[in-house]
């Protein structure tokens, strides 16, 4: 298989496609992106690691997205935030990044998984999955029959939500995204033991030690909580207690975890982006809890263009949204679909930050973080996002749509352009949004 397909450790290595536009389908890279980390599993060189990571540090300055993708409608784009991201790339690249993850135990690859399931991947499709989106965008103002800048555009129906609108591969491929994430939350480890790997309620059972059955319930409403309980058990009548090692996965972000077993906090090192080892013998009701303390962080990407961030969250403008079901009447509107939704709103969008609000001694001081008590069943919704970040924004005047897309403008500065007066915006979570701003201008 490996000689009978694309050199992928050879194009990450040493070929220019992730530096240019139009050099890939969006989707054949993120399906080709773990045949490195595959094939190292049977030659053993190092350089198939190292390609794949090089890969991601190319992606992060050219093509990337802060949702864990990259612009692709349907090749390569650099990372505009009005450039599309295909469905199906957010789909195959998790699918990638479980298999390099199982095969690595890198923490690099959980963290890249969290990032695109906890963030594009809920907002591309309706709560019920009667309808699914294309193509999203990170900066998205309207869901609406505008033709748009994109390198593949399929008529006028690329961004709309339906069930075949756009191009129909979304609709046979998005089953994949969260079934195969709940494959691969814990993993058997090499000690007989068990590692939690990636964050989300759960309930395990695994055989561990000396062939003791145990089972493990994962209690949480992360990533939107910074807590996840761990309740242990035995299912043998005469088993109360087991010797084994428990692996948890302590997210790069994080660089002040603490882990508490019965409450009781462990004086263990949890250093951020490493795995930590907990080798105990585990009583019948333990209980362990690891704490993963959320702090807001201000990101920059596509030409200087500033994203916050919390946790696992990229979080966007929210806006007014109102969604209208409409029937396609064109003669050929099988092949999209007979239905399709429009999702429009009447809030402002054109909003930058100021530089001296984004300072990073001065950034809990700026950016107000509100949560719910509890989380919703189904979070991922405009109505039901459980954490709000509040902070001081400007409109920018001069900043106005073009295609149906927030029009083209520098990033990085805006320090001649007039702007409207102080306000404070409301941002909140990426994946329960559907129109927003997520990569904002400064001036």
């Amino acid at each position: 298989m490996h000689q009978q397909t694309l050199d992928w450790t050879d194009i990450f290595l040493h070929q220019d496609h992730l530096y240019r536009q139009n050099s890939l389908h969006c989707v054949n890279l993120a399906q080709g992106f773990k045949e490195p980390v595959i094939y190292y599993q049977r030659n053993k060189d190092p350089k198939q690691i190292q390609a794949v990571k090089k890969a991601v540090t190319d992606i992060r300055t050219t093509i990337g997205f802060p949702i864990g993708l990259w612009a692709g409608d349907e090749l390569l784009r650099y990372g505009n935030p009005t450039q599309g991201s295909e469905l199906c790339t957010a789909v195959e690249m998790m699918y990638s990044l479980e298999n390099m993850l199982a095969i690595t135990g890198d923490v690099q690859w959980a963290d890249h998984i969290e990032r695109i399931a906890y963030n594009a991947l809920p907002t591309q499709a309706k709560e019920d999955y009667s309808a699914r989106q294309y193509y999203q965008q990170v900066n998205q103002i309207k869901v609406t029959r505008d033709s748009r800048n994109f390198v593949t555009p399929h008529e006028d129906t690329d961004i709309l939500f339906g069930e075949l609108s756009g191009y129909p591969c979304c609709t046979s491929n998005m089953h994949q995204g969260w079934p195969k994430l709940t494959q691969n939350l814990w993993y058997a480890s090499a000690d007989n033991g068990v590692a939690a790997l990636v964050y989300a309620p759960s309930k395990v059972e695994a055989q561990v030690g000396n062939g003791v059955t145990v089972s493990i319930q994962e209690e949480t409403a992360y990533p939107f909580e910074e807590n996840v309980r761990f309740k242990v058990s035995f299912t043998g009548k005469k088993v109360k207690k087991a010797f084994f090692p428990m692996h948890l996965r302590i997210p790069a972000w994080c660089t002040n975890a603490i882990v508490r077993i019965n409450g009781n906090p462990l004086a263990i090192d949890t250093p951020a982006g490493e795995i930590v080892r907990i080798n105990r013998e585990w009583q019948q009701g333990d209980e362990m809890t690891l704490e993963l303390p959320m702090e807001v962080d201000v990101t920059y990407w596509y030409d200087g263009a500033a994203v916050v961030e919390r946790g696992p969250l990229v979080y966007a403008l929210k806006m007014n949204e109102k969604w209208e079901k409409k029937i396609d009447e064109r003669k050929d509107s099988g092949h999209f679909g007979e239905m399709y939704h429009e999702v429009t709103s009447d809030s402002p969008w054109n909003y930058c930050f100021r530089w001296d609000g984004l300072k990073k001694e001065k950034l809990s001081e700026n950016f107000i973080v509100e949560k719910d008590p509890s989380v919703a069943e189904y979070p991922w919704t405009l109505e039901n996002a459980p954490v709000r970040i509040k902070t001081n924004a400007n409109r920018l005047l001069s900043w106005s749509e073009y295609k149906g897309s927030a029009g083209p403008i520098p990033y990085f500065t805006q320090a001649n352009e007039p702007l409207g007066e102080d306000e404070i915006i409301e941002l909140i979570p990426y994946g329960c949004t559907t129109l927003r701003i997520t990569e904002f201008p400064i001036r």
